[in-house]
């Protein structure tokens, strides 16, 4: 094909040659999207939890620990605000779904076990009252605060 000035247009490499490199990519694919772009659910959930914590932040929540893990379960925000230590569970959900449909029974004790696990090694914390929150985050990243989700 010729387009009129004497050029012709990039082609791909046949398989086993070297690619001419512009800039780093091939003529041809230079503005091809990357496969792959998507976020995985794991990432997704880190990202949820990070907006969340900068939330909190700007809502004077003073942030004791993030992903806190014992042998009994983890917890994926420790904050103090006031006279509380809350434990928060943060879910990013694409879709709407209710806390019954997201945590069972058991993640809940799981949970209240890390809780006190988290206390004991930190007496100092053992004047304030505990609660227990619940943070959905849906798919751009707006979030529902259900506190005290758990007594």
């Amino acid at each position: 094909m010729n387009n009129g000035s004497g050029e012709q247009p990039p082609t791909r490499p046949k398989s086993g040659t070297v690619a001419r490199q512009v800039g780093g990519c091939t003529p041809d694919l230079m503005f091809m999207p990357k496969k792959n772009t998507m976020m995985t659910p794991y990432q997704y959930g880190l990202l949820a939890e990070k907006i969340v914590v900068i939330s909190l932040r700007f809502r004077f929540y003073k942030i004791l620990a993030q992903r806190y893990k014992t042998k009994c379960g983890e917890i994926d925000i420790i904050a103090k605000k006031s006279n509380k230590i809350i434990f928060i569970e943060v879910k990013a959900r694409r879709k709407k779904t209710n806390i019954e449909q997201i945590l069972s029974v058991k993640q809940m004790e799981r949970i209240k076990r890390a809780a006190n696990i988290f206390i004991a090694k930190n007496n100092h914390l053992q004047k304030y009252s505990r609660h227990f929150d619940f943070i959905e985050v849906n798919r751009f990243f707006k979030y529902s605060h259900k506190r005290d989700f758990m007594s």
